[in-house]
């Protein structure tokens, strides 16, 4: 009898695994389903947004060339004007949340998550964090996706080589400035996965849209698909202004030939 209630046990867990897997599959896996719009662009931007969010000049000019997904900066969370007017112009708002290298609480951590979630965004940014803590990561994720399986979970970890088991919970994983290194190459974890960005430190920002193009293009010789870069700024802050030369980079992006999703 015992030994008939452990099967049982172990039928129903199995079952419970394998359901929890059907239901996440990675957003961006450069599948037949899931191949992303246009070429990768996508805007990172830490300014204040005005409301509402639709009357804002910048964010106007942000979504005039379609990104895929667009990142807002912490303290945004409660702002459902902001992801109502991505969706509106055919993207995803993302919420940045920082982790402190997982030693945020995470009864706040969460909080935000749900904030965030409920005023309509389509996923969390999570900045600052820390590979080695892996459970504590999926389990804020996991958190994202109870508010719909398809929201995006960004974690990054700012290094070019994290360990193959981020991608167990993470949609895409950011390498941050690491965008001339070699990419590991894991089986089954398409280019569509890895993002790298630039502006933090400032001096390390691209200088105009024809040099951050030429990152994006190293970055995708190295594995990887999703770059952006905000411009230097001379007071040292970062990602809180539009480049100048924002619109030109967007154009030299979406003229590039469609990802092969094949």
């Amino acid at each position: 009898m015992k030994k008939r209630k452990l099967l049982q046990l172990v039928a129903i867990a199995t079952a419970f695994a394998i359901a929890i897997i059907m239901i996440w599959q990675p957003k961006y896996a450069l599948s037949t389903e899931t191949c992303p719009d246009g070429n990768g662009l996508f805007v990172l931007y830490y300014g204040y947004i005005n409301t509402p969010a639709s009357q804002d000049p910048t964010l106007q000019t942000i979504m005039s060339k379609q990104p895929d997904f667009v990142i807002f900066g912490n303290g945004l969370q409660n702002r459902p004007d902001i992801p109502e007017y991505v969706n509106q112009n055919n993207g995803n708002a993302i919420q940045y949340i920082p982790l402190n290298y997982g030693n945020a609480a995470s009864n706040d951590v969460d909080a935000k998550i749900t904030t965030a979630m409920e005023a309509g965004y389509d996923g969390v940014f999570f900045d600052e964090t820390d590979v080695t803590k892996a459970s504590w990561n999926a389990a804020r994720a996991q958190k994202v996706r109870q508010f719909g399986a398809t929201n995006l979970a960004i974690f990054n970890p700012g290094i070019a080589s994290p360990p193959a088991s981020v991608f167990n919970y993470a949609d895409i994983v950011s390498v941050e400035n690491q965008y001339n290194q070699t990419l590991p190459s894991y089986p089954g974890i398409k280019s569509s996965r890895w993002l790298a960005v630039q502006g933090d430190p400032a001096n390390q920002a691209a200088s105009s849209a024809q040099d951050a193009f030429n990152r994006r293009t190293i970055f995708q010789q190295n594995g990887g698909f999703w770059y952006y870069s905000s411009a230097q700024q001379a007071t040292g802050a970062t990602h809180i202004n539009l480049p100048p030369w924002y619109e030109q980079f967007a154009d030299l992006v979406n003229n590039q030939p469609s990802p092969n999703c094949n």
